[in-house]
């Protein structure tokens, strides 16, 4: 009869399951789960194999609210579950649309504590990334943690916890909390144990596992000797948050990491009043994002390389502990609130945004790009005063009251209360115009005759018209002194007739008050000249000698460029000479010795590649040929090999050109240019060599950049629908969402029928929302939902 009544219970959670979801995908927290207890602490036992695979032993506390409630529901999307106890008794379960359901043995008062204890296994493909040198890594996408640990995956849920990691040996483990005491179990496993406490959220825990260095950390006495003593002391107590710095790769800014980020956490006390939320501090520097947009979690940052600007991503990930983290938004698709915080304290800073990873909805949500209309809005307050202390006081009765996990109308409930101005029907947001959106763009052209006493300026605008006087200073340079003049213009098209000595050498015009507006100038040869032979400024050399080849017709120039090019020890200067003679000689006969004299090793690398891009004109010469090869092969530097690479397309025949790349591709000091060489082997003809050899870089060993640019490259090149199917089934299963979302490109190659196929098996399987919208839209006919 007990069983008859457990199934009786499955049955109805089967009819409620169902009824809360629909056929679509939903990829964004429930706004208020079923969640008739409260999870009060995790003791969890993860063993992570080499390939990835999760075998999960966790037991939770909870407390009873709902004395009604026959059963219990956590997400657990693909996880395989084991067994399942309540109070120490195997509990029935079942899983139904990525939820665990657990029938409850009895009923339960409110209040009353019971344990769950769950064994599972996982070897997930969404929710954990891996890199290209090999570090696992936790994504903060909603949704994500249930994919490698069953628990109600939503911000309202709080609980301490107690992790042990069973992992491979030589592999350093990082997550929130605070790490204890390891210890070795095998030659091939060791033991990483973490303590969580204060209580975080379930859709904040993160971890990394890989060949992780620790660069730097507020513990270290070195740190400790180099920095300002008031800093140190904030972290000298045993019980004081510690800051640590790990990297997946060699790096020697670690220490200014560590310092700026203690400086950060010191002000964000400061200004808040609230303490760090959380145990200690991880931040986790990785090469590439792999399309995360939010990359923090509580108590845990993941800087990222590929996005640069790592003070910009430390203080934005660091002013997110406080609202983010700790007072984090209720869901993805509500993240205003949230938004509108980080804004605020970021608007209060000299912070300088990152450049985002450009996510399609919905996640991009929170790409670093978003915040700017938040921060402009919190600037552009009438009164930015009484603004900062009436959310000043809005922060603090949020944490008073520990009400953390916000919708927009949350926030505006409490300014409301604070204020009693109404921000219920939201704010309008304008993005804030920078200086470089608002350019104006003149040529001034200078004309003067040798000998003349005066020289006549047209200003003539490119583009938009200023509409008010621009100042311009003019250096007058003769013989005998400098002498300054200041004039001024405006409109569409201005002429200035300036007084000048009939020995005048130059004038070089600056703009001292108009940051937004531009001039490129045009003058005569003599002074173009004089300016390249005498300027004490190299930019204004670099000019000059750009600005000379534009007189390729004059019989002087050829000689005045190479005898400068004797002197000249500046190498932006010199590479920009030797381009400028390349467009005046065009390739004359003998004139290669020259650039091969600046081929050799010991030249600065923008030197050498000018002297390359010269030797682009000699075509079918052998000698060019043979030292082009040679620079290829021996280069380590992005920029001579590159250039090498395009001299010798243009100086060699097909079948050559295939034969130097061949070698060139498998060397791995040339990993970073093979995209570019192959869409130059396939711009010379060699479209089938190329796209046999860009097969081998579509491998998940290989950099994204460079799985991408050889993607695109087959995407353009080969259209067989036969080897796109092959190819696919690969490539829409990948670990990588960014090469799940493109390589759909390709189901428009595929008959019908297989291109359904392909989405039938997919599509359950695909978590990522992104790809998912894009695989819907992929094939005629299916609509997207």
């Amino acid at each position: 009869m007990k069983f008859k009544a457990v199934t009786g219970t499955l049955f109805a959670i089967t009819y409620l399951v169902n009824s809360l979801f629909s056929q679509d995908v939903n990829w964004d927290y429930e706004a208020y789960p079923w969640m008739p207890t409260e999870f009060r602490h995790l003791d969890a036992e993860l063993r992570i194999s080499e390939t990835g695979r999760i075998e999960g032993d966790i037991l939770y506390s909870l407390s009873m609210k709902d004395e009604e409630a026959d059963s219990l529901m956590l997400d657990a999307p693909g996880l395989e579950i084991i067994g399942v106890e309540v109070q120490n008794e195997p509990a029935e379960n079942y899983i139904s649309r990525d939820k665990l359901i657990i029938a409850l043995p009895q009923r339960f008062e409110r209040g009353q504590n019971l344990s769950l204890r769950i064994q599972y296994r996982s070897e997930t493909e969404f929710g954990i990334h891996q890199s290209a040198l090999g570090t696992r890594f936790t994504s903060s996408l909603p949704r994500s943690t249930s994919h490698w640990l069953p628990v109600v995956d939503h911000p309202s849920v709080e609980f301490t916890a107690e992790f042990m990691f069973i992992h491979p040996a030589g592999k350093k483990l990082v997550m929130n909390g605070r790490e204890g005491e390891g210890s070795v179990v095998s030659v091939d496993e060791e033991v990483t144990v973490y303590s969580v406490n204060p209580a975080i959220t379930p859709t904040g825990l993160n971890w990394a596992l890989g060949d992780l260095s620790i660069i730097a950390t507020t513990t270290s006495q070195l740190w400790q000797q180099e920095t300002d003593p008031d800093i140190v002391s904030a972290f000298s107590g045993r019980s004081d948050s510690q800051i640590y710095l790990y990297s997946e790769f060699e790096t020697d800014y670690g220490s200014d990491i560590i310092t700026n980020s203690a400086q950060l956490l010191l002000q964000m006390q400061q200004e808040t009043g609230i303490s760090y939320p959380f145990r200690d501090l991880h931040l986790i520097l990785l090469k590439d994002d792999y399309w995360e947009t939010k990359p923090y979690g509580s108590g845990i940052i993941y800087l990222f390389s590929n996005r640069g600007n790592i003070p910009g991503q430390v203080e934005e990930s660091i002013v997110s502990q406080w609202f983010g983290a700790k007072l984090r938004e209720r869901q993805w698709s509500n993240p205003e609130a949230v938004q509108m915080l980080r804004g605020w304290q970021l608007s209060r800073s000299d912070y300088e945004p990152v450049q985002g990873g450009q996510s399609p909805p919905p996640y991009n949500v929170f790409e670093s790009g978003e915040l700017t209309p938040w921060i402009h809005f919190n600037e552009t307050r009438p009164d930015q005063s009484a603004w900062d202390k009436k959310l000043s006081e809005v922060v603090g009765n949020l944490f008073v009251s520990g009400n953390y996990v916000l919708s927009y109308n949350t926030l505006a409930e409490e300014v409301y209360k604070v204020s009693g101005v109404p921000l219920f029907d939201g704010v309008t947001l304008y993005e804030s115009v920078s200086q470089l959106d608002s350019v104006y763009t003149y040529t001034a052209d200078i004309a003067w005759e040798a000998g003349s006493d005066a020289a006549e300026i047209n200003f003539r605008a490119e583009n938009i018209a200023v509409d008010e006087l621009v100042s311009v200073n003019v250096q007058e340079i003769t013989p005998n002194e400098v002498r300054s003049q200041q004039f001024t213009f405006t409109g569409e098209s201005d002429t200035v007739v300036l007084s000048v000595s009939p020995f005048t050498e130059n004038l070089i015009l600056e703009l001292p008050d108009s940051e937004n507006v531009q001039l490129k100038v045009n003058k005569p040869f003599s002074f173009w000249l004089y300016q390249l032979r005498s300027s004490n400024e190299p930019s204004f050399r670099v000019e000059a000698a750009a600005k000379l080849a534009e007189y390729a017709d004059n019989p002087d120039l050829q000689l005045a460029l190479t005898d400068l090019l004797q002197r000249e020890e500046n190498a932006a200067v010199v590479a920009q000479i030797l381009r400028s003679f390349s467009t005046v000689t065009n390739g004359a006969a003998g004139t290669q010795q020259l650039f091969l004299r600046f081929l050799d090793s010991g030249n600065p690398d923008s030197v050498r590649a000018a002297a390359i891009d010269g030797l682009s004109l000699f075509t079918g010469d052998e000698q060019v040929i043979s030292r082009l090869r040679s620079t290829l092969y021996q280069s380590e530097t992005s920029s001579v090999r590159r250039a090498a690479t395009r001299s010798l397309y243009e100086t060699t025949e097909p079948d050559v050109f295939l034969n130097i790349l061949e070698r060139s591709i498998t060397d791995d000091l040339a990993l970073n240019d093979v995209p570019y060489m192959l869409r130059l082997l396939a711009d010379k003809g060699e479209q089938e060599s190329a796209v046999r050899f860009a097969e081998t870089f579509l491998s998940d060993n290989f950099p994204y950049e460079i799985r991408k640019g050889v993607l695109d490259l087959i995407l353009q090149y080969d259209s067989s629908g036969d080897r796109w199917q092959a190819r696919l089934q690969r490539l829409l299963f990948d670990r990588d969402p960014r090469i799940r979302y493109h390589s759909q490109e390709a189901l428009k190659l595929l008959p019908s029928e297989a291109a359904r196929d392909l989405l039938d098996r997919r599509l359950p399987e695909e978590y990522d929302e992104r790809v998912r919208r894009k695989l819907q839209s992929s094939v005629p006919g299916s609509g997207e939902q």
